[in-house]
């Protein structure tokens, strides 16, 4: 096992939940024999420990300076893959970038999407066209102060850009979009507007965009990172500031709250939840939702003190049912440091959600994935993975799972403004 993986598998570590004795003592590694007949314990179908690193790849490389990350992946039957983000090439600032790459991530097709070369561009989200990838897929690009969402194939050619400035009705444009997802004949893009939460849907028949949702939360800054969607429609996850971001024009973080709308495919609202209402000097970031498959929806983010320079940070992660209320709350991973960061959610097997993000371990910020179970959401296995050789920090941005027994994520390596790489890490998984 390589030495850059710490696994801790919290369940199950004598059997896989089958009465078959399936993990056994080899020297230092845990070996597994035969026998997982139960979906969603510590090991995969082919009794494989859930976590164990199958090997990381470099994608592409920077410099380490900026916001750098990977923003979105798509999984392709083939074992291929589609991945976007930010990346900085050089010292002058971001650049978008997508590509596809095979099982072994190798680049297929790499290419910076934005038109203009001397302007700063970041890809900020990724959808399919339809049911998966194999038709290709959508894109979110912020090139400068204009906003495109791309329609793009499986080999790299852009078949439409769309400007989301010239396809508003609004009299006063769209919001500044920072997430995507598509539903059939329509895309659904979150952010915010002048500091309000805005949501707007764009009809992909007439490439009209409509302005759904314009509010102010509680007269300071509000915004929507995130969105998702599920077979009956879409929920986004709003993080609502309920104090100012300066005082006695010094920068502060405010206190804030998690709010979550869900809506119908037409864009008419269903119900109503917030987080953290009742939280005193608490700053509650939502950073991503996905649906649990049936009318729920599971968010997650990072929490921080509220107030000026707030060192200490911890991920959380939530069950909600708009119309009923919050059903759980956990925290991030276990680490001594009380500091970690929750930057994706991604669907696992039915029964259990997956959240990636950074946590600090010894100084470095390290990689980390959690199962959790989605009824309780009590932590079934989690996984670190410190900085490669030449590298002093680590993080997992994105994350999919094959349907099967394998989980690929993609996320960024540094050395902060000396040099950077996203990489794709394949691990074991059900």
């Amino acid at each position: 096992m390589s030495r850059y993986y710490s696994i801790v598998i919290l369940l199950f570590l004598s059997a896989c939940n089958d009465d078959v004795v399936s993990v056994a003592t080899d020297g230092d590694e845990p070996t597994c024999g035969n026998g997982d007949l139960e979906g969603g314990d510590a090991c995969t179908s082919i009794c494989q420990l859930s976590s164990t690193p199958l090997g990381c790849v470099t994608l592409l490389e920077g410099v380490g300076v900026g916001d750098e990350r990977a923003a979105g992946l798509l999984l392709l039957a083939d074992g291929s893959f589609i991945a976007g983000g930010a990346y900085s090439p050089t010292d002058d600032g971001l650049r978008a970038w997508l590509g596809r790459f095979d099982a072994s991530g190798e680049a297929l097709w790499l290419e910076e999407p934005a038109l203009d070369d001397d302007t700063t561009s970041e890809l900020l989200a990724l959808d399919t066209l339809g049911t998966d990838a194999s038709a290709g897929a959508w894109a979110l690009l912020r090139e400068g102060e204009t906003q495109q969402v791309l329609q793009f194939d499986t080999q790299g050619t852009v078949a439409a850009r769309l400007d989301l400035e010239a396809l508003s009705d609004d009299p006063e444009g769209p919001g500044d979009a920072l997430d995507m997802v598509a539903t059939p004949g329509a895309l659904w893009l979150a952010g915010t507007r002048a500091s309000d939460l805005w949501l707007g849907r764009l009809a992909l028949d007439g490439q009209v965009l409509t302005t759904v949702l314009i509010e102010d939360g509680a007269g300071f800054h509000d915004e929507a990172r995130t969105l998702a969607r599920s077979e009956a429609g879409v929920a986004l996850a709003a993080t609502i500031a309920t104090g100012p971001e300066f005082i006695e024009d010094v920068g502060v973080l405010p206190p804030s709250r998690v709010l979550v709308i869900a809506f119908d495919l037409g864009g008419h609202e269903l119900a109503r939840s917030t987080l953290g209402a009742d939280e005193q000097g608490v700053a509650r970031h939502a950073e991503a939702i996905i649906s649990d498959g049936a009318e729920g929806w599971i968010v997650g983010g990072t929490q921080y003190e509220a107030g000026a320079l707030p060192w200490t940070h911890d991920a959380w992660m939530a069950h909600v049912h708009p119309a009923q209320g919050w059903e759980w709350e956990s925290a991030g991973p276990d680490t001594v440091s009380g500091v970690a960061s929750l930057r994706n959610l991604a669907s696992l097997h039915q029964g259990s959600v997956l959240s990636v993000g950074y946590a600090v371990i010894d100084g470095q910020s390290h990689a980390w994935l959690t199962c959790s179970d989605l009824d309780s959401g009590e932590t079934r296995w989690q996984s670190e993975r410190s900085p490669p050789e030449g590298y002093d920090y680590a993080q997992s941005d994105v994350a999919a799972w094959d349907g099967d027994t394998q989980l690929r994520t993609s996320g960024l390596v540094k050395t902060h403004f000396e040099r950077s790489a996203v990489q794709s890490c394949l691990f074991s998984a059900e």
